[in-house]
């Protein structure tokens, strides 16, 4: 059971990356609806940086928690296996 709740938690930081991801280009989309020349590139790229780096990040923070979630359901059906055999006699 808590394998199943683990493996509910892993994609957390992945969809905390995808938010910032969407915050970062709406950021950008307003900059370039607010402006009434053309906007510098530097203006772009705070927008852009937040979009790009947010979910890798995301994706950073996901890997150990993916791996730690499969090792453990490994290690437990190896547990369950071991706990049905009959007993040697």
């Amino acid at each position: 059971m808590a394998a199943a709740a683990l493996i509910l938690v892993v994609d957390v930081p992945l969809l905390i990356g995808v938010f910032a991801a969407i915050h970062g280009l709406i950021s950008v989309y307003h900059i370039i609806s607010m402006s009434h020349s053309h906007p510098k590139p530097s203006t772009f790229a705070a927008g852009y940086s937040l979009a790009l780096v947010a979910p890798m990040v995301g994706m950073l923070l996901m890997i150990p928690e993916y791996a730690t979630a499969v090792i453990g359901a490994i290690i437990r059906s190896f547990a369950v296996e071991d706990s049905q055999r009959p007993p040697k006699q």
